[in-house]
């Protein structure tokens, strides 16, 4: 564990669904409670983004545990920023997607980061196909597949083949979870001869019909290659935020805390999603 924390990965995240309870049962009965403590959520971060996007933003991880659900004929426009302040590395990414019908969809994507050695720099262009198989009007769970290609720029960094299987279940009308489980293949410049695996996870719970308070999980494997040892890996736990700006715009802010020795201390990530 990091020097100065004696935690558990079970017992850091019994203290945030602990707090996401408490706070979303005093906010049920106290609407100026709520709206304080959402314009906090809301405003801290986007200040924070809008405010030192300039000469910050340069995050490692831009990622969601995503989710299994397509709906024929959506489209959208997002936008994400993740931060690493540790190495004042920033990241921005763009992606449009677009479903062609209740079972499959389309999406392209493209990233840059800058550090405090670089500016802007072009990382990586993705495509990536989703399909769902399970919705839950007929199973227990909704449930989809996601194949990713991921090219990289230059000659120093490789490039990947991926699968990912999603799985979302609402337990009732405010609680639902999330799984992701992703397995990959790089090739090229600099690539590992293994097979890469990752994890993800997500609980929330919904506040009103417009924000949701939860956590999430992400734990890089490493490869088939070598594990290693949990310290080794990259775990990452934290808080998150998911609100709807308007009947178009919705949004998505979240801190990433490393509790394993390699993963990075904290991240920031800041999401807008526009439904075209």
């Amino acid at each position: 564990m990091r020097p100065g924390f004696d935690l558990s990965v079970g017992t850091v995240c019994f203290n945030c669904l602990a707090g996401i309870l408490c706070c979303s049962e005093q906010l049920r009965f106290n609407q100026t409670t709520l709206i304080m403590k959402l314009r906090h959520l809301v405003t801290i971060p986007l200040f924070f983004a809008a405010g030192t996007l300039p000469s910050l933003l340069s995050g490692q991880n831009t990622s969601t545990v995503f989710s299994p659900d397509v709906k024929a004929g959506s489209q959208a426009l997002e936008f994400r920023f993740g931060y690493d302040p540790d190495a004042d590395s920033l990241a921005k990414r763009l992606h449009y997607q677009y479903a062609f019908n209740d079972a499959f969809r389309l999406r392209g994507i493209v990233l840059y980061r800058s550090d405090e050695t670089e500016d802007w720099d072009y990382r990586y262009y993705r495509l990536e196909a989703q399909y769902q198989f399970l919705e839950d009007d007929t199973a227990p769970f909704d449930s989809a597949l996601r194949f990713e290609f991921q090219y990289a720029d230059g000659d120093d960094r490789p490039s990947r083949v991926r699968l990912a299987w999603t799985s979302k279940m609402d337990l009732n009308e405010d609680w639902q979870i999330r799984k992701n489980i992703l397995t990959g293949h790089q090739f090229g410049p600099e690539s590992t001869g293994g097979y890469l695996l990752e994890t993800r996870a997500q609980v929330t719970r919904k506040l009103n019909d417009r924000f949701k308070l939860g956590v999430d999980y992400y734990g890089d494997l490493n490869d088939t290659n070598d594990f290693g040892s949990f310290d080794e890996q990259e775990h990452q736990l934290g808080p998150i935020l998911k609100f709807d700006a308007t009947d178009r715009l919705s949004g998505f802010a979240g801190v990433l805390y490393g509790i394993s020795d390699s993963a990075a201390d904290v991240e920031y990530r800041l999401i807008l999603t526009y439904d075209i």
